[in-house]
Formats: C-alpha cells, sequence, structure tokens
C-alpha cells in the first residue's frame, strides 16, 4: 500500500452531524456588467454554519466547517480572489456537531460564538480563555496558557428564540415578549 492510498481518516469515526448534503453548492461572483461569472467557489464537502457582519462597511462573512472547525471567509471582489480567511474559530464545527441547533453566531472579535437551541438554552463558547495553571499535553509535552470554555444560559421563560444578535461585549436574544441582554466580555 503506498502513502497516497492511506485514508486521511477513519469513516468509522464519522458521525451523522459529519454528513454534507450532496446538493452541489457554489459561490459565484458575476460582473454586473457583462452578467458573466468572473470567479467561482466550489463549496462542496462543506457544511455552511452561518453568516456574521465581523465590520459594518463589509459585506456579511460566510462561516463553514472545515474539518473540526468553523472557518470564517470574507468576501473580496478583486483579480485574485474572491474569498478571504477572516478568522477561525477553534474546535467549534466540533462542539456545534453535539448540538441541536436553531441560530449560531459569533461576536466581531471572534472572542466567542453563540449556539441557541430548538428549547431555551444558550451555549456560549469562548475563545482563547486564560488558565491560571500550565496545561501539558502528556504524548507531546507542548504546554497551554489558553484553552476555550463552554458556558450554558437557560432562559426562564416557556417562549421560543426568534433571533440573537453577538456584540463584542453584549449577547442580545429575542423571545416573544422580551429581549434578553447579556454582558459576555467578563464571563
Amino acid at each position: 500500500m503506498t502513502d497516497d492510498t492511506i485514508p486521511m481518516f477513519n469513516p468509522g469515526q464519522l458521525e451523522a452531524c459529519d454528513n454534507v448534503s450532496d446538493e452541489d453548492s457554489r459561490l459565484f461572483a458575476i460582473d454586473r456588467r457583462t452578467k458573466k461569472i468572473v470567479k467561482e467557489i466550489n463549496l462542496n464537502g462543506r457544511q455552511k454554519l452561518f453568516n456574521v457582519r465581523l465590520k459594518e462597511t463589509e459585506p456579511p462573512c460566510l462561516c463553514v466547517r472545515h474539518d473540526v472547525d468553523g472557518t470564517l471567509w470574507s468576501f473580496e471582489f478583486n483579480d485574485e480572489n474572491l474569498c478571504k480567511h477572516a478568522g477561525t474559530l477553534n474546535a467549534f464545527g466540533y462542539v456545534l456537531a453535539s448540538k441541536e441547533w436553531k441560530y449560531c453566531t459569533c461576536s466581531p472579535d471572534l472572542s466567542y460564538a453563540v449556539i441557541a437551541t430548538t428549547k431555551q438554552i444558550l451555549f456560549i463558547y469562548k475563545q482563547n480563555c486564560i488558565v491560571n495553571t500550565e496545561l501539558r499535553n502528556r504524548k507531546t509535552g507542548h504546554t497551554f496558557s489558553k484553552i476555550g470554555k463552554q458556558y450554558l444560559i437557560t432562559l426562564n421563560t416557556p417562549d421560543e428564540i426568534l433571533g440573537i444578535h453577538a456584540s463584542d461585549d453584549f449577547l442580545i436574544v429575542l423571545t416573544k415578549w422580551y429581549v434578553h441582554i447579556y454582558w459576555i466580555k467578563n464571563v
């Protein structure tokens, strides 16, 4: 068996959340004067997670699952590229895969992401939380000073979550009768 016939992953480890639609999924840039396609990106094999506006003056970014991460792509229309890597939510694809979710977004500074379930539960996933002790990988010896943490918020209202918005400091949750505002920065 040669190196190029060895699979990159064990198909037996795949779960239902790893399945991707068989539908053809592509992004196109079309020249508005000539009405011709000038760029094309194939998204087959990538699960779309959400759209988010990281900067007010730019179009929304697209977050897609890439292995266990959520990668954000911004759109820039120049001669070389259609998309530019805008950031990564480390292990967020893995975190999201274990949830039944209705809404999902992240803060513009990418410090946290939020998952709203079909019930009244919110999962806050914060990246780069500083740890007060030394964490060491037993196999490699690599040490870590920052980790990702997950927080849970349960709304004390029976109302369905109708929408969420994440800013750098606050998480805003809309239900039928209430607007819930959570200060996230110091969590």
